[in-house]
């Protein structure tokens, strides 16, 4: 439901659909963690790892703590657990059965494939290359400061909301998983 005085952008993957300016990184993180696990499930995989796991601040600044990683993978699906040194606990994230198919790319997906050259690799070295086991970094930034100061200029909806200011809030995550895959039928 569209809401006055509230700036949307458009979903880069599905047709018809707006997100309002502030949700619009968390969705799409959100999205994309979920369409990694679905791929990697289409794919073949038997196992997912999550390794590490960083982020960088508005001062750049590359750190792991606890305290920002956490509400940052809840925002993302990340189920993550972390050591008492605040370091990521790592542990098998994901198990998937054998595949009585070969490996794919689902149609609903192949988009986000295309899109991101992360999630793109993944599947052609898969498909391709016949990769047993990979390691991918998603990365994840919540970030919208240029959008907010065109809504600002564009509706001046920043008048007594303080959108820049919450928008302003600039948190890069990365999130490095190893995929492990089934043999595909003919190995």
């Amino acid at each position: 439901l569209a809401r006055n005085n509230s700036f949307y952008i458009s979903h880069p993957i599905k047709q018809d659909i707006y997100i309002p300016l502030q949700n619009y990184n968390k969705l799409l993180a959100k999205e994309k963690n979920n369409v990694f696990m679905e791929l990697a499930g289409a794919l073949g995989a038997k196992s997912i790892y999550l390794e590490d796991a960083s982020f960088c601040n508005t001062k750049g600044k590359i750190g792991t703590d606890i305290s920002v990683l956490k509400p940052v993978a809840i925002d993302i699906g990340i189920k993550a657990k972390f050591e008492e040194n605040g370091s990521i606990k790592k542990e098998v994230y994901s198990s998937f059965d054998d595949l009585k198919r070969e490996p794919i790319v689902p149609q609903h997906l192949q988009k986000w494939v295309d899109m991101d050259s992360d999630l793109g690799l993944m599947a052609t070295h898969r498909l391709n290359k016949r990769l047993r086991s990979h390691q991918i970094s998603l990365e994840f930034t919540d970030s919208l400061d240029g959008a907010a100061e065109i809504a600002e200029k564009i509706t001046g909806i920043n008048k007594g909301v303080g959108l820049k200011a919450s928008a302003s809030k600039h948190i890069s995550s990365t999130w490095v998983f190893k995929v492990e895959y089934h043999p595909m039928n003919n190995e």
